[in-house]
């Protein structure tokens, strides 16, 4: 998503490169998509899943809540991110790259958003693009469960380590049945990762790649 920014020096590429490879690095889809389908109608699921990874020379404990998904009043089924997800979170990444799509968010207070403005058929298409074909029924739940499923990373090897607590989408604003019906191109919004944030704040310093 980042790779059409120009940097100067060793340091600004380090730096710039740091926060999003560390998002991408971690294991966050842990589940294929089959399993993560049949254990959910189940509810066969672990109340968590503990991972860990190393990013360079560092050490981090991942910790993964499913999300709980309503699909009517008394039935509540829950669902793990798997690979369907993280298709569906790399297509967003790429349509953010384009005009009039993505967007950043910072009122200087160190608190900054970046998105995506899409439509599921826009989405579909994305997908289908890179060979990967998903109903608009399977691309809604995903969105739901990346909007409900929380991962928390946490550095090791400190007696008092840092981590970071989220939702792998911080914020999903959807259409309704009704609006899609009657607009099929109505846009939806997701906000990304807080990592990614980062990455974005750290590139707006540098001069951007005109292609």
């Amino acid at each position: 998503m980042f790779q059409d920014f120009l940097y100067n020096t060793p340091k600004e590429l380090e730096s710039l490169s740091d926060s999003v490879p560390l998002w991408d690095c971690l294991p966050k889809y842990v589940l294929s998509s089959q399993t993560a389908n049949e254990s959910g109608r189940k509810n066969h699921f672990p109340p968590m899943i503990k991972l860990k990874c190393q990013h360079f020379e560092q050490w981090f404990s991942v910790k993964i809540l499913p999300a709980l998904i309503s699909e009517d009043e008394d039935d509540v089924s829950v669902y793990y991110p798997s690979t369907t997800e993280e298709l569906v979170e790399e297509a967003l990444r790429r349509i953010a790259t384009l005009q009039n799509h993505g967007f950043y968010k910072d009122d200087d207070s160190n608190l900054r958003s970046s998105g995506v403005a899409f439509t599921v058929s826009q989405l579909r298409e994305e997908l289908s693009r890179h060979g990967h074909t998903r109903s608009h029924k399977e691309i809604v739940l995903s969105l739901e469960i990346l909007a409900k499923s929380i991962i928390e990373i946490k550095t090791e090897g400190e007696d008092d380590s840092g981590y970071i607590v989220s939702p792998y989408f911080t914020q999903l604003q959807a259409v309704s049945r009704r609006d899609f019906k009657s607009d099929p191109h109505a846009r939806w919004y997701v906000d990304f990762h807080p990592l990614i944030d980062q990455a974005i704040s750290m590139a707006t310093g540098y001069r951007r790649l005109e292609v």
